[in-house]
């Protein structure tokens, strides 16, 4: 049975569902008769009209309901972008010490008002010079002061100042409403208390990204927050890959730290044998019988991926060619969505761009990235003579793009042979084709009679 195909209209659906009432469902006719079958589009028009029977009754108030909150978005003023500056202070505790500080609010919309509020386990101490304030276009200051107490337990004590943006307000029939999110940012005050007996912290300071090769300064800062000098304070910086196997450790100078004061301790290494990746340093400091330990992560190299060959080089004219770009990754991580691009150009004028599907690349392995080339459409005339295209291709990846130009030769298309060629190359002679074609017709008419006398017998 011959298959073809029948244009069903699917009626128009009430209520509001009318998204495929002048859709076109296509169903393919075979054996069963049409008005069995339902095709996917029907089921769809026939699902959408039994939940708008069902919620037929309620559709006018959920329309009015969104209707009423998306005219009421028009009355929401826009939240600015509110910043401070500085973000943060930090200061050593004196005891009785009055400390006052100023910050910066600024804005990106008209004046708007901030409500200044404290929290945290300084609040007692501080005081706000105003808590509101109306922010002109330009910015504005506020003050705050700190009175310390007598005594505070040895460590860090944290408060912030929270502004907070204030909704404005607008005349309504019934008076006055506010509507709207309102922004908030904070400014945090720090203030360390030393310890009795003798303290320090480390912090490790380095690159994020050392070039393959490169000496890496390793810079460790460490902080005397106890209420004693530090006679000598000393470093070790240990080196591991990112799965924690460690591959060396070097040492630090060492120094001297006075009470309330900070020093900078040094180590320096020449990475050799390893390949670029992310790996991570840890600075263990130990000062007078104790330790401070602080880490950091670090890529030597940066994340590459390497195109190594494009293939095939020659294509087929006339159809779509499948072309493989063979990619390999120089990271020690999973690299995703890994993906390409190629630019087809003619004498340098880009015919078309031709992209991968995305793939994730594992640490150090190869992989195929494929594309195709469809060259169907393409004028004989511009591949008669070599067929020669570039073809570049552009590697995209964690925002980076490797680049590579590579030659394309189109096949020409394959030569017709001419009818007398035809004629004297083949082995069959025109009276052998006759004969054969007088056969076939013969065979034909005997089959046709055979089966007609079969069915005067069934009758």
């Amino acid at each position: 049975m011959a298959k073809c195909f029948q244009c069903v209209r699917i009626p128009l659906i009430p209520d509001g569902w009318n998204l495929l009432s002048k859709k076109l469902a296509y169903c393919k006719l075979s054996d069963p008769p049409l008005e069995n079958r339902v095709c996917p589009k029907q089921y769809a028009a026939g699902l959408f009209d039994k939940l708008s029977r069902a919620f037929g009754k309620s559709w006018k108030r959920i329309n009015l309901f969104f209707m009423i909150l998306i005219a009421s978005g028009a009355f929401v003023p826009s939240v600015c972008s509110l910043g401070i500056s500085p973000a943060m202070e930090e200061l050593n505790f004196e005891p009785g010490a009055i400390k006052e500080f100023q910050v910066r609010i600024f804005g990106e919309s008209d004046p708007f008002d901030v409500k200044i509020s404290t929290t945290g386990e300084l609040t007692q101490y501080i005081s706000i010079e105003k808590n509101m304030l109306t922010v002109p276009s330009e910015g504005s200051t506020f003050s705050y002061t700190i009175k310390m107490p007598d005594e505070l337990k040895p460590g860090k004590h944290r408060s912030s100042m929270v502004i907070e943006q204030q909704a404005k307000k607008s005349e309504t029939g019934a008076g006055k409403s506010s509507f709207g999110a309102m922004a908030a940012v904070g400014h945090v005050l720090v203030v360390r208390v030393p310890y009795e007996t003798k303290y320090a912290e480390a912090k490790i300071d380095l690159p994020d990204v050392i070039e393959a090769g490169q000496t890496i300064d390793f810079k460790v800062e460490v902080n005397n927050y106890g209420n004693e000098d530090i006679t000598s304070a000393k470093g070790t910086i240990y080196i591991y890959y990112i799965n924690n196997s460690e591959i060396i450790s070097v040492g630090t100078d060492a120094k001297e730290i006075k009470k309330g004061e900070s020093a900078e301790l040094y180590a320096h290494w020449t990475p050799k044998g390893i390949g670029p990746g992310e790996y991570r340093a840890k600075a263990v400091v130990e000062y007078d019988g104790k330790k401070t330990e602080d880490d950091a992560t670090f890529r030597i190299g940066d994340i590459f991926v390497e195109i190594i060959a494009f293939n095939p080089k020659e294509l087929d004219d006339g159809r779509i060619n499948r072309i493989e770009i063979e990619v390999e990754s120089r990271w020690n991580f999973e690299i995703k969505n890994v993906y390409a691009s190629v630019d087809i150009l003619k004498n340098n004028n880009r015919k078309e761009t031709i992209t991968t599907a995305p793939i994730s690349l594992p640490p150090w392995k190869s992989d195929i990235l494929t594309a195709f080339w469809d060259t169907t459409n393409y004028d004989p005339n511009e591949y008669a003579n070599g067929g020669e295209y570039n073809a570049k291709a552009v590697l995209n990846y964690e925002g980076r793009n490797t680049i590579k130009d590579f030659k394309l030769f189109l096949k020409s298309p394959a030569k017709i042979e001419s009818p007398a060629q035809t004629e004297s190359s083949s082995p069959l002679s025109t009276l052998t084709i006759i004969l054969i074609i007088a056969l076939a017709i013969l065979l034909s008419i005997c089959g046709i009679y055979i089966l007609q006398n079969r069915q005067d017998r069934d009758f």
